[in-house]
């Protein structure tokens, strides 16, 4: 069933949050579905019911998932919550012989996540994709400890890992 969504964006205060980004699930990526305006509104002309909607934004933690259903044609209006202030982890892939790992998909696991038991609810894992150069960037973290897991493009070269820790301040990781 296709209906409409409207609704505000807002941070942990009540502030409106212009420029958030209001996302789906599309596999690794998040597809954005509307950018709210500079009173933090944003509309959807037509999505299928159910759907789980977040707001996202540059430096701001991503807000939990609302799950949205909508009677067909019907309009539904909602507030989403962006979280607290992020930190950044940024950095390079390079392979075994120091060459850069141009497009690698990068996944950002909380440490936490490493010894995670089957009941338990999946931690955020974040995630980039490295740029020409080798480079990636995530604006969107809590403060904590990571494993930064990168799988380069050629199907031939193994996984590559390390770890980082922005409990103070933003990190870099190669």
């Amino acid at each position: 069933m296709l209906f409409r969504s409207s609704g505000v964006v807002v941070d942990v205060h009540g502030n409106a949050v212009p420029g958030a980004r209001v996302t789906v699930e599309g596999g690794f990526r998040k597809s954005v579905l509307a950018v709210a305006g500079a009173n933090g509104e944003f509309s959807i002309a037509s999505v299928l019911s159910p759907v789980a909607v977040q707001a996202r934004a540059p430096g701001r933690q991503p807000g939990d998932e609302m799950n949205v259903t909508g009677e067909a044609g019907a309009s539904v209006r909602i507030e989403l919550r962006i979280g607290a202030e992020a930190r950044r982890i940024e950095g390079r892939v390079f392979d075994a012989g120091g060459a850069p790992c141009a497009l690698a998909v990068v996944a950002l696991v909380p440490s936490s996540a490493r010894e995670q038991r089957r009941w338990e609810r999946p931690r955020k894992i974040e995630g980039a994709r490295a740029d020409g150069s080798g480079s990636f960037r995530s604006d969107e973290v809590g403060a904590g400890a990571y494993v930064v897991v990168a799988q380069p493009r050629e199907p031939e070269l193994p996984p590559c890992q390390a770890e980082v820790d922005t409990t103070h301040a933003d990190g870099f990781v190669e």
